[in-house]
């Protein structure tokens, strides 16, 4: 049988408790780059008065507002999209 390579076996083969810790982790850098970066989630989280920070657990995610197709209809493309497209990769990347 032979063994299926992996991207990044570190992180394929780690424990779930600290995957789980790491996805959360990428999460809020995510959550603050949305927020100080795209009009459309930091006029979101404001409306329902939410900020990054809040997000200290995840149970906290539920406060925080989701993206609906009607928010993609009313915004697209430069009020979601343009800080995305401005950016390089490695701006991103959650390592």
């Amino acid at each position: 049988m032979s063994q299926v390579p992996m991207y990044e076996p570190d992180i394929e083969t780690m424990e779930r408790p600290k995957l789980a810790a790491l996805q959360f982790e990428r999460l809020k850098k995510i959550v603050k780059y949305a927020y100080d970066n795209v009009p459309h989630y930091k006029a979101g989280f404001s409306k329902i008065g939410v900020r990054p920070e809040d997000l200290r657990t995840i149970d906290d995610y539920v406060r925080f507002p989701f993206t609906t197709k009607s928010d993609f209809r009313s915004n697209y493309p430069f009020d979601i999209y343009v800080q995305a497209l401005c950016i390089r990769y490695d701006e991103i990347t959650m390592r």
